[in-house]
């Protein structure tokens, strides 16, 4: 405690720390100036060596001739290609003068008057109403009582057994005895 306070306390105390703080980073510096010439000199010789060529052009000799010679066959005349019909040549246009329609007066059909007279009885509201939905099925647990049943089988055929299949099941019939 009384080496903490007598730092605080000394004048010189602090400026020797700004002091170390300020050499320290200089010599941070110095040391990463160095690193990057050491880093610059080592590619340079590195780049400057002539280290053996691998991705050097290789060049092939030509092959030799062989003994024999593809020749193409000869090959059988197409058949000629049948050629889509022509169509035939359109008529000349003509003019052809249609008489019109022969002026007749028509007179309008008028609709006889009905005669008819139809009673329509009166409907009130009340007769539109639809008949109650049926009750909700019981979604959850169901509380059994005397009108549940025990299901009935409607309908049971025989399986139809391979007989390697009846082999075997009388075999575990056998074993269990």
């Amino acid at each position: 405690m009384a080496a903490r306070l007598f730092e605080t306390t000394n004048p010189g105390y602090w400026a020797q720390l700004v002091h170390t703080e300020a050499a320290e980073k200089r010599d941070e510096r110095r040391r990463l100036h160095l690193a990057a010439l050491g880093a610059l000199l080592l590619h340079g010789v590195i780049f400057s060596l002539r280290l053996p060529e691998s991705g050097r052009s290789i060049t092939v000799p030509e092959p030799e001739r062989p003994f024999f010679a593809i020749v193409p066959l000869p090959s059988e005349p197409r058949p000629p290609v049948a050629q889509p019909p022509r169509r035939p040549e359109r008529a000349r246009r003509a003019t052809i003068v249609v008489p019109g329609p022969p002026e007749v007066d028509f007179e309008p059909l008028e609709p006889a008057p009905l005669a008819v007279s139809i009673e329509v009885p009166r409907i009130e509201p009340v007769d539109f109403i639809p008949p109650p939905p049926p009750p909700a099925e019981p979604t959850g647990p169901v509380r059994y009582d005397s009108t549940i049943t025990r299901p009935e089988r409607l309908h049971a055929p025989l399986p139809r057994y391979t007989e390697q299949a009846r082999s075997v099941r009388r075999l575990a019939r056998n074993r269990s005895l």
